[in-house]
């Protein structure tokens, strides 16, 4: 604590009811023999103000202003906002009992002002000595104050001229041109005594106070001999209103009328300075309070285009803020008291304007922060989002009712009352006549769809109300700056929302700076995240997911992008999954679009682009045992497959399989005499991969054409037709053992994860007992680890072609046994097949290639192993390397 920047002590603060203890903790020498700690009893009556603030070098310091005296006192803590908040907590709640007032008046520095109000207050008594004595005083103040137009002549009749109102009314507004100098203890005083006031008395102060409100202007004006460099007195006036508002709600309607209209119609360095004052106070009550919501009511009157662009400029800064003291969520942040109060008077500013075209400025800001905010906190909060929304729809739509784009205005409100777009705001409601009730969305994933769809709806609303492709260019650059300033500059509950909308509007011409940016903002994400709350990461990766398709061409990003897709579907987090499956068809389908693999493969081109990040990414291949040089599709095949067999990641991991199949294919260079030859070699892995999502022969119709194999296709009419499709060994082109053996060993890894006697089970026995007939070497080096499966078809499947491949498969391993091992014996049973030789050769000619991993059923990592940091280095270590840091 401090007085005077001289001194400084250190203190204990208590917070009370009605007053805050601040004791000494180091006891002050009085006498000799006598040391005593000092106690201050600060009134919570008598505090004006407490607030934050940054003087010299105290990031902690704070600040209690007192009324009486003028005393101020600077505090300095760590646990400041907590400090001030508690303070103006207890104040609000003193505020709002009414707390009992030692003395009718306030201590005043004016005695003219409160004789004035005495005067004008009693004037019409019922007493007619009061009566004619307040009469009297008023001829003598005027007198006093060389009033030149003084109404009144003394007199001892009694007779008042004219209606008493009308007289105290017209005398008011005249002095408070003659003599503004009274203005701020004149209300002051007013606002002070009105609880010992009858309702009618109550009445006629606000009525001959209203003149004076408009001189408050001058107090805030530097060229007027009445401003007040600090604006202390002008501040503690306004607080005197505000007081007067909320503690006396039976004549609210009145106040409104003769106070706050008054000041919305003064210059806007007021109603700024005002506003302040307001949303400070509601805040001190907190949202949904009674103190807030008469507050925010009041704040109707200052209602213009100035104030709203003022609103919800405080609440872009109030969730700036929110980065000194980062919190998981919004609502636990030391500032959510002020985002939710800001939100609130956002709605009572958004009520229609007198001129239509207004309602149109701010668009950008108002869906900027409706994204930000939208779908946490109270209900009210939400709400009040939602009704912002609704609002701005609303007045286009009554300002456009004749012009062609009504219908579709009136579509579009119609469609916000829907359940689905209702729980985008985090809202939903059982009947249009029932209350709105929270709606919190079950996952991360579904809370990151509705704020994307969030998104993309105020987008089609953005298309809609622009009323010409003009004003749409300039409000979607507006709020792209805006999400863009956001997105790298504040914390991670509210950075991974504007992260979305940056996806959503970064739909052209998206340069290689702001790739880096996020690349470089992606990187910092991960390494402050968990393995519990990865939120913040993939939502950075889906707008990456975004922006690829509209890199420029030439991008020096792009073929490195792919590799950070692979390594986090090599990482094997589920969470990481859609997300970068995604990431990796849009990068192979941009790259194509840009013609990257004219004259070249797909597999030169993206591993000529990993060169400079050999390093980092040969470890995960390594460790997974998998070489992207010995055969790519498989290889990559293998490391997407494991979603397959997981019902949420399944249509992820068939759409990326897919697309790399058809990119592949259309890619591939065509033979001297122009005809294609079977299926290209470089798309084999994917077609084998794609395999059990093709049990049907519609579907497999469909995977022959994606891979251009038209000429494979059975007869329309014939019974193949009807059956589980079987793959042509023709249409694989398996020319060399290598391509046969990678080809049986993934199929077998396969089989080891199928769902038994099915249709995938039957397809996969098929292909491998075809291939038995071309390669019966490859065939039957991998019996060993389909033993059990085949001795399981052989005990339980009813399915006869499945019995009938699996025979084919074993008699051709004992063929192969009898004809090429040493070690052959004669066969009597299942069981009597050499179970070491065939496996061991397998291994071997797998590690040769660098592919051992192919025969392993890649699984997602179990959770809470302690992976994820190591997991999270890595990736963190190829981004680095990517934007050119390491």
């Amino acid at each position: 604590m401090r007085q005077a920047h001289e001194m400084r002590m250190p203190v204990t603060m208590e917070v009370a009811d009605t007053h805050v203890r601040v004791t000494s903790i180091r006891a002050a020498v009085i006498s000799p023999n006598l040391n005593c700690k000092s106690t201050e009893i600060i009134s919570l009556a008598d505090v004006s103000d407490v607030y934050n603030v940054s003087t010299g070098l105290d990031p902690y310091e704070f600040i209690i202003r007192r009324s009486k005296q003028g005393v101020t006192s600077y505090f300095s803590s760590p646990q400041r906002d907590s400090i001030v908040k508690s303070i103006r907590t207890a104040k609000s709640q003193l505020r709002d009992t009414r707390y009992f007032r030692m003395d009718r008046f306030p201590r005043f520095s004016n005695i003219s002002a409160t004789l004035l109000h005495v005067g004008m207050l009693n004037i019409d008594s019922e007493d007619e000595g009061l009566r004619g004595a307040a009469y009297d005083l008023l001829g003598a103040l005027c007198s006093y104050l060389n009033y030149d137009k003084n109404p009144i002549i003394v007199s001892k009749a009694g007779i008042i001229p004219g209606d008493i109102s009308t007289f105290v009314i017209g005398l008011s507004d005249r002095l408070a041109g003659f003599a503004p100098k009274l203005t701020l203890d004149f209300i002051s005083v007013i606002s002070a005594g009105m609880d010992k006031a009858t309702a009618a008395q109550r009445i006629t102060c606000l009525q001959y106070m209203s003149p004076w409100v408009k001189n408050l202007t001058k107090f805030c004006n530097p060229t007027c001999s009445l401003y007040e460099h600090s604006g202390a007195r002008l501040r503690d006036c306004i607080r005197s209103l505000i007081d007067l508002t909320i503690s006396d709600l039976e004549i609210n309607s009145m106040i409104h009328k003769h106070i706050w209209v008054e000041i919305g119609r003064q210059d806007t360095t007021l109603v700024y300075i005002v506003l302040e004052e307001l949303i400070r106070a509601a805040s001190d009550g907190g949202i949904g309070s009674r103190r807030c919501e008469t507050i925010a009511r009041s704040t109707a009157a200052l209602s213009s285009i100035n104030v709203r662009g003022r609103i919800f400029s405080k609440l872009r800064k109030a969730l700036g803020k929110t980065s000194l003291k980062p919190s998981k969520t919004l609502p636990e942040n030391v500032h959510w008291n002020e985002i939710a109060t800001l939100a609130r008077f956002a709605l009572v500013a958004s009520n229609h304007s007198k001129q239509a075209a207004f309602d149109q400025l701010y668009i950008p800001d108002v869906f900027h922060v409706v994204t930000l905010i939208a779908g946490t906190g109270q209900t009210l909060v939400r709400k009040s989002l939602y009704g912002v929304i609704m609002n701005f729809l609303q007045s286009v739509y009554l300002m456009r009712a004749e012009d062609a784009s009504a219908p579709e205005l009136r579509l579009l409100i119609d469609e916000f009352i829907k359940v689905e777009n209702l729980t985008l705001f985090g809202l939903t409601r059982q009947s249009c006549t029932s209350e709105y009730c929270n709606y919190d969305p079950p996952n991360d994933k579904a809370m990151i769809d509705s704020q994307e769809s969030l998104t993309r709806l105020l987008v089609r609303v953005m298309e809609v109300t622009s009323g010409s492709r003009g004003l749409l260019n300039i409000w979607r650059a507006r709020w792209m700056s805006l999400a863009t300033s956001t997105a790298f500059q504040l914390p991670a509950a509210i950075q991974s929302r504007a992260f979305l909308v940056l996806g959503t509007l970064a739909t052209s011409d998206v340069d290689d700076d702001l790739v880096y940016q996020m690349l470089v903002a992606f990187k910092n994400a991960l390494g402050q995240s968990t393995e519990s709350d990865t939120m913040a990461v993939v939502c950075m990766l889906r707008c990456i997911c975004k922006v690829v398709p509209s890199l420029t061409e030439g991008s020096r990003y792009l073929c490195q992008i792919f590799w950070l897709a692979v390594a986090l579907l090599q990482s094997s987090y589920t969470a990481f999954y859609p997300d970068a499956a995604e990431l990796m068809r849009v990068t192979v389908e941009t790259l194509e679009k840009h013609g990257a693999f004219e004259g070249s493969s797909i597999p030169n081109v993206l591993l000529d682009g990993r060169v400079s990040l050999e390093d980092t990414v040969c470890q995960l291949d390594h460790l997974l045992c998998l070489s992207f040089d010995s055969s790519f599709s498989f290889t990559l095949a293998a490391i997407i497959f494991k979603g397959v067999r997981h019902n949420h990641l399944r249509s992820s991991a068939e759409l990326v399989l897919r697309s790399l199949l058809s990119v592949t294919t259309r890619c591939d260079s065509q033979t001297e005499d122009g005809s294609a030859s079977g299926l290209c070699p470089d798309a084999l892995g994917y077609f084998i991969a794609l395999l059990p999502f093709c049990t049907t022969h519609e579907a497999y119709i469909q995977l022959l054409q994606d891979c251009k194999g038209e000429e494979f296709l059975p007869a329309p009419n014939s019974s193949r037709s009807r059956l589980v499709p079987r793959v042509s060994v023709e249409l694989l082109s398996l020319t060399d053992n290598t391509s046969a053996l990678l080809t049986v060993s993934f199929a077998s890894t396969l089989l080891t994860t199928a769902q038994g006697d099915d249709a995938e089970t039957e397809i996969l026995y098929n292909l491998l007992a075809d291939i038995g007939v071309t390669h019966p070497e490859s065939v039957s080096i991998i019996y060993d680890i389909l033993q059990d499966r085949i001795k399981d078809a052989f005990a339980n499947s009813s399915n006869a072609a499945i019995i009938r491949a699996v025979t084919s498969i074993f008699r051709n391993a004992q063929d192969s046994l009898r004809l090429g091992s040493i070690h052959s014996m004669s066969v009597s049973t299942l069981s009597t097949v050499d179970e070491g030789n065939p496996a061991q050769s397998l291994k071997q000619k797998l590690e040769e290639l660098g592919m051992d991993g192919l025969t392993t059923s890649f699984q997602f990592l179990a959770p809470n192993r302690s992976h994820w940091s190591k997991i999270a280095a890595w990736i963190s270590d190829l981004v680095l390397k990517i934007v050119g840091l390491e």
